[in-house]
């Protein structure tokens, strides 16, 4: 991919990063916000960095009112409690989006790292591509969905390093806020598919964020499932839907399927659906690229 500094054009540049935290540990967010600064200095003065920041658990504002960053600004909203990833990352978008005028967002997870590069080379891959949702590669631990080493397309795309140009949010919005946690940034991905836009990987652009070999809990594991059955209902998957419903039940993590919360099923299938969804790989969502 090409090398030399991207044409922004006569004005700014505005990027957004958004940080929803949830009882993160200080240390955590220390580390984001120090690979954040050598990020900004990468980018040079026609890019602008803003971090917007809501806590969904413990207050974080102490850290962030009191750190001083010379190459990028802090804006920390009242948080409402615990409302959930993608309800936390639309008040932030709507903030980057509408107030701001930003011209891209970058969904953050607070336990991951930037390489100092990563967003430099994200807005590359964004000049060389017409608008598309944009992930950082994730390191030391990839997630096995596939994606095409050619032209960096992949079937959906993580929310844990995401970037969303201003474009793709005025057409299609931004995640599905009744899902609580998980699986949000998948229905996100399949909805900008179905209205047009690409998703693809920046596989230079690198985001540290360690996520196998973890132990869920039997709350996270309950999550999932009803996350992953809301999103079958949604995209009209039926033996999806029973079987994540079976999971559930047989696995004790409900006792029955009437105490599961409403189902998403109020969304209109886009025509050109079936050749976007994926449920037949489960949770991988995708053809897996090992096994």
């Amino acid at each position: 991919m090409q090398r030399s500094q991207p044409d922004y054009g006569a004005e700014t540049l505005q990027i957004a990063l958004g940080i929803v935290t949830y009882n993160n540990q200080h240390y955590q967010l220390e580390q984001l916000l120090s690979s954040i600064a050598l990020c900004a200095r990468e980018l040079g003065d026609k890019v602008a960095l803003k971090c917007l920041v809501v806590d969904n658990g413990a207050d974080s504002s102490d850290l962030f009112e009191h750190k001083k960053y010379p190459d990028f600004s802090i804006q920390h909203l009242t948080s409402q409690g615990n409302v959930g990833f993608g309800a936390g990352m639309n008040r932030l978008m709507d903030v980057a989006f509408r107030e701001l005028n930003c011209h891209h967002f970058i969904c953050v997870n607070p336990d991951g790292v930037f390489h100092r590069k990563a967003i430099l080379r994200m807005l590359h891959m964004q000049n060389s591509f017409a608008s598309c949702l944009l992930e950082a590669k994730q390191f030391p631990e990839e997630h096995p969905k596939q994606y095409d080493p050619e032209n960096f397309d992949s079937p959906w795309l993580s929310g844990a390093c995401l970037m969303i140009p201003a474009e793709i949010y005025k057409s299609i919005g931004g995640f599905d806020d009744r899902f609580f946690m998980y699986m949000e940034d998948v229905d996100l991905s399949w909805r900008a598919r179905c209205a047009g836009f690409k998703t693809k990987i920046c596989t230079d652009a690198y985001f540290g964020h360690q996520v196998l070999g973890r132990d869920f809990s039997a709350r996270t594991e309950k999550t999932i499932f009803i996350s992953a059955r809301a999103l079958a209902a949604k995209w009209h998957e039926e033996p999806f839907r029973l079987w994540c419903e079976e999971q559930l039940t047989e696995r004790k993590l409900v006792e029955k399927v009437e105490a599961i919360p409403a189902l998403l099923n109020n969304f209109e299938l886009p025509s050109n659906a079936k050749s976007v969804v994926d449920f037949e790989h489960y949770f991988t969502f995708s053809q897996a690229r090992w096994e």
